[in-house]
Order: C-alpha cells, then sequence, then structure tokens
C-alpha cells in the first residue's frame, strides 16, 4: 500500500502502537531519514498526523543527542555510537572499536 515493508509497517502501526514500537524499530528495522521520507511521500494519508507527531518527538530526541554527545566530546571523552545491527551483526568489530579506543587513551 504505501512502501515496502518494514518502512510501510512502521508508518502504519507506530500512531496505534507507540513511541516503544517506533524506538524499537528504528532500532533494528528502519533508519530515520527512510522512515520520514516515506512519511512525506504520504503526507496527509489516514493515519499519517499520529505518525508526524511521532517523528517530530523522534527528531527532538536525536537533536537532544547530539548535543549531549558534543558535550561530552567537548570534556574530553570519547563517544561510540553502534547500532543494533552493529552490535548484533558484528559484535567483534564493535569490540575492537572499544579497545581500540580504550588502548589508545591509555
Amino acid at each position: 500500500m504505501l512502501d515496502e515493508p518494514p518502512t510501510c509497517t512502521v508508518l502504519e502501526a507506530a500512531p496505534v502502537a507507540g513511541p516503544r514500537f517506533l524506538d524499537r524499530a528504528l532500532q533494528r528495522h528502519v533508519g530515520f531519514a527512510e522512515l520520514h521520507a516515506a512519511y512525506c511521500r504520504h503526507m496527509g494519508a489516514r493515519g499519517n498526523r499520529g505518525m508526524g507527531e511521532l517523528l517530530v518527538a523522534c527528531a527532538d530526541r536525536f537533536a537532544a543527542d547530539r548535543r549531549k554527545g558534543n558535550a561530552l566530546g567537548t570534556a574530553g571523552w570519547v563517544l561510540l555510537r553502534f547500532t543494533w545491527a552493529d552490535l548484533t551483526g558484528a559484535p567483534e568489530l564493535v569490540v575492537r572499536r572499544v579497545r581500540e579506543v580504550l588502548a589508545a587513551a591509555a
């Protein structure tokens, strides 16, 4: 109907299932940019208003995460960001990266 799953599923289900569902979908199945683009293509579709409100909340959280990350960097911390796919699909790469950063800081 809208796009290919899982984007279609997330767009249709998130307003009913709520923010926890959307958060989990963004961690595991779809990217924010992909979901936002699909939302924009279907602006005005039935049920899309609730999705728009959820996307705004996600974007606000994204901006807050960036501000916090920048503050940590300014304070001398090394911030590593990994996706759920990184952790489940390539955990050895995650561990290697953490070890590299720790070794460089020692």
